[in-house]
């Protein structure tokens, strides 16, 4: 009779490893999909960083095109303001 009592607390035991086993897989499940779920919502946020930068720098790029275009039109016209200067500074000294 003690060997009925021993077998049936080893097959108790055996039952509570295994319902255990079976209960920390499915914990284990549930942390892996939360941690893959946080990580997909990071990487969504980190890529919505990245495509506003992107925009950022191609607003930054057309701005300095336009600068540059500017510039140019500035240089010309000082040029050309610093040679009528030049014909007028000259016509005053010829009198």
């Amino acid at each position: 009779m003690s060997i009925d009592i021993l077998i049936l607390v080893g097959i108790g035991g055996l039952l509570f490893a295994v319902f255990g086993y079976i209960l920390n897989r499915d914990r284990e499940k549930k942390v892996n999909a939360t941690s893959e779920a946080e990580m997909k919502v990071t990487l969504a946020h980190i890529s919505r960083g990245v495509d506003d930068i992107k925009l950022d720098v191609k607003t930054n790029k057309e701005q300095m095109n336009a600068f540059s275009r500017d510039l140019v039109r500035v240089d010309e016209i000082a040029k050309s303001a610093h040679k009528r200067i030049d014909k007028l500074e000259g016509k005053q000294n010829e009198n």
